[in-house]
């Protein structure tokens, strides 16, 4: 009995701190993260999915492959490609039966491909040389993809969406330079970045046709890779100055663009920002000298170290449940518990492309 009262009283004082923010005992000289939240504790004793991403890496005759590896550290080779490309920057769908992918085919034309997740059903989705090596992105309900492109409509860059079979293929941009599309989390919006002013900035745009194209921001700098938060209500983005890069957000009318990570001066790099559950912001920074994983409030406030040491930790990417982190130590996967903490690595394969996307087993 007094277990069990111990385990309540502990679950409410944590709970209490989690709310106020205040970090419990011992937690700022472990430099690892906030206080666990009540969602956090019991999540600890519940099982969980099993979490897959797709990512890239060279095999032994120096091409690139698409990979799957599970948090359990299971993994599948997927494309074998008969023509001898490099196939980079998978992204695999929400349901996780279906990847989305680059190949770089002889004599270095770029074609859009997608794939069923065990390597079968190859599907050529761009009908032309040409393309891009950037984001590929799925819509929320797995039915769609959006990419940018300039192997259709006479060689413009410009974003379109498509069926995962290639099919009712959309042209939502008519621009020159549109990159990096990414869903809203209701599917209805696509934010993305677009250079057609002079610089980089951030666009937003009804996803269905391209309609009610807004400008959210016109700085004289240069911002890219934008992604919602998991609430659906702001858009995180990469902001970079040349000798610095930044984490800021904005609301979805181009008002109240927040500064997240806030470098005052120095040569310090964040990049690739990630929402994950309770809309909590995952990046990468140098600002200790190497490469390592973050997280902080959508507010920017409680920023937090996951990871320690002196390798080079980038391009993490969590589980919508919030129980896991992958991303690549070294160039190679690796997963972390949000729970523990503990991190496991999941493959010796290199990989120089990223994890795009993360989706449940099946």
């Amino acid at each position: 009995m007094t277990g069990i009262l111990h385990k309540i009283s502990l679950i409410f004082l944590t709970l209490i701190f989690s709310c106020t923010g205040i970090l419990l005992p011992g937690e700022e000289k472990a430099g690892n993260l906030e206080a666990f939240s009540l969602m956090a504790i019991l999540a600890a004793n519940q099982p969980g999915r099993n979490y897959q991403i797709a990512y890239s890496s060279l095999d032994i005759s120096g091409k690139y492959r698409i990979w799957r590896v599970t948090e359990s550290g299971v993994r599948t080779l997927v494309s074998l490609d008969p023509h001898d490309s490099d196939d980079v920057v998978p992204a695999i769908s929400t349901d996780g039966t279906k990847i989305a992918y680059w190949s770089l085919v002889p004599p270095g034309f770029w074609y859009l491909f997608v794939i069923n997740a065990d390597g079968t059903g190859r599907t050529q989705i761009t009908p032309t040389e040409g393309g891009s090596d950037e984001d590929i992105s799925w819509s929320p309900d797995g039915t769609r993809i959006a990419f940018n492109t300039s192997a259709i409509d006479g060689g413009q860059d410009s974003i379109y969406t498509c069926r995962a079979d290639g099919s009712d293929r959309r042209r939502l941009t008519v621009s020159t330079n549109d990159s990096f599309p990414q869903w809203s989390p209701d599917g209805a919006r696509i934010v993305f970045a677009s250079a057609r002013s002079g610089n980089s900035d951030i666009w937003i745009m009804n996803a269905n046709d391209g309609s009610n194209q807004i400008q959210l921001t016109s700085l004289a700098n240069q911002e890219t890779k934008p992604v919602f938060l998991s609430s659906g209500d702001r858009v995180l983005f990469h902001f970079s100055t040349g000798i610095r890069s930044e984490i800021h957000s904005i609301a979805l009318d181009g008002s109240d663009r927040l500064n997240l990570t806030d470098i005052v001066s120095g040569s310090i790099f964040e990049y690739f920002p990630r929402s994950g559950k309770d809309n909590l912001v995952y990046f990468h920074s140098s600002r200790t000298g190497v490469y390592k994983i973050y997280r902080m409030r959508p507010d920017g406030s409680l920023m937090t170290k996951l990871t320690q040491g002196s390798t080079e930790d980038i391009m993490s990417m969590p589980t919508p449940d919030g129980r896991k982190l992958f991303f690549f130590r070294d160039g190679r996967p690796h997963v972390q518990s949000l729970i523990d903490f503990t991190i496991t690595k999941l493959s010796d394969n290199t990989s120089n492309w990223g994890i795009w996307s993360t989706a449940p087993v099946n």
